[in-house]
C-alpha cells in the first residue's frame, strides 16, 4: 500500500483499512465463520423479540444471553456468542454492548454452573465401532462423511475447530498410512503447525485411513475443506463449523442408544487420551498427537479409573 502523495484524509482513510487487516488476521478463519454465525442468531433473536441489534444496548445483550442460558446453551456457548457481537460492534464503529454488567451474567452462570470443559464423558473405543458399523451401514454420503470425521476425531485427538479447519490438501496419503496436516490449533495461534501420523487399524469400520479414501471418493476431489456440508447448498468451499460437528458426534451417540447428554465432540479427544493411556501408552507419546504442552494440562483427560475401556477392543 502507498501512502506517499496523497491527502491526510485519503491516506488515514487507507490505514484504517490496513489496520482491519491485520487485526482481522488475528483471528482463524474458522473464528471468522463463527463469529458471522453468532452475529446473524443475535440479528434474529433481536427482530423476533422487537429489539435493536446495531447498535444494540448491554441490556438487549443481557437479555439475549439470559434466554440462551435459560434455553440451555453452555456458559462457554454463550461467552463465544458476547465476543461475536462485540466484535459485529467494533466493525461498524459501534461501541461493544458486552459491559460489565453482561460479563457478570457469564460469571455467575459459570459458578452456578461450575461447567468444564472435561465433564463430558470419554468415548470407548466399543463405542465408537458401533457408531462406525451403524454409519457404513446407512452408506449415504453423509453418513460416510459423519463416519470418516468423527474416525479422524478420534484417532487424530482432534478438537472440533482443528478437524473443521482440514482441507483436503492437509491429507497425504503414504504407505505406512496417512499424515494429517494441522496448521492451526488452540496452542498455535501463529500457525507454525504440525503432523500427526495415522496408521492402518486392525477393523476396517475403526481404521481412519479406510474411512478417509471411501469419504474422499464420495466428496470429489475438487480443492477446499475436507469436510464439507449437507445443507441445501452445494458442498464446494462450505466447511462445517466446529459448533455443527459437536452436534453431529451427539446425534451419533444418541442413535447407537447412549445418552447424548452426556457426550460431545470433545468426546472424542478425550476418548483418544483414555485408550491410550489405559493401554499405557506414555504420556509424552500421547501428547505428541494431541498436541499438549504442558502435561499437568494432559493429565486432566486421563481416565485412568474408566473400566469401560480395555486393550480387548
Amino acid at each position: 500500500m502507498a501512502v506517499e502523495n496523497c491527502s491526510t484524509a485519503d491516506c488515514i482513510s487507507d490505514l484504517q483499512s490496513e489496520l482491519l487487516k491485520f487485526t482481522s488476521a488475528l483471528r482463524a478463519p474458522n473464528t471468522e465463520s463463527g463469529y458471522r454465525y453468532d452475529a446473524a442468531a443475535f440479528r434474529a433473536w433481536s427482530l423476533q423479540m422487537g429489539l435493536v441489534s446495531l447498535p444494540a444496548s448491554p441490556d438487549t445483550l443481557g437479555l439475549w444471553v439470559t434466554s440462551m442460558l435459560v434455553h440451555g446453551l453452555k456458559v462457554s456457548t454463550c461467552g463465544r456468542r458476547v465476543a461475536a457481537v462485540a466484535h459485529l460492534h467494533r466493525s461498524h464503529g459501534f461501541p461493544s454492548p458486552a459491559t460489565r454488567e453482561v460479563r457478570d451474567i457469564l460469571h455467575g452462570a459459570r459458578r452456578l454452573r461450575t461447567e468444564r470443559v472435561d465433564q463430558v464423558l470419554p468415548l470407548a473405543l466399543g463405542e465408537l465401532r458401533q457408531i462406525a458399523v451403524k454409519l457404513i451401514g446407512e452408506d449415504t454420503p453423509q453418513s460416510i462423511r459423519d463416519w470418516c470425521m468423527i474416525l479422524i476425531g478420534f484417532s487424530a485427538a482432534l478438537r472440533n475447530s482443528s478437524t473443521a479447519a482440514l482441507l483436503l490438501s492437509d491429507v497425504e496419503f503414504t504407505d505406512q498410512g496417512v499424515v494429517l496436516k494441522i496448521r492451526r490449533s488452540k496452542t498455535d495461534q501463529l500457525g507454525k503447525g504440525r503432523e500427526i501420523g495415522l496408521t492402518f487399524g486392525q477393523h476396517t469400520e475403526t481404521c481412519p485411513v479406510a474411512a478417509l479414501h471411501r469419504w474422499i471418493e464420495r466428496r470429489g476431489g475438487f480443492a477446499g475443506p475436507l469436510f464439507t456440508r449437507f445443507d441445501g447448498h452445494p458442498p464446494r468451499d462450505r466447511a462445517l463449523l466446529p459448533e455443527r460437528i459437536g452436534q453431529i458426534v451427539q446425534e451419533a451417540i444418541r442413535d447407537v442408544g447412549l445418552d447424548s447428554r452426556l457426550y460431545g465432540g470433545h468426546s472424542l479427544r478425550r476418548g483418544f487420551v483414555t485408550e491410550a493411556g489405559l493401554n499405557g501408552v506414555p504420556d509424552l507419546v500421547i501428547a505428541a498427537t494431541t498436541g499438549h504442552r504442558d502435561m499437568s494440562t494432559l493429565r486432566k483427560y486421563l481416565d485412568r479409573k474408566s473400566t469401560r475401556l480395555n486393550s480387548s477392543h
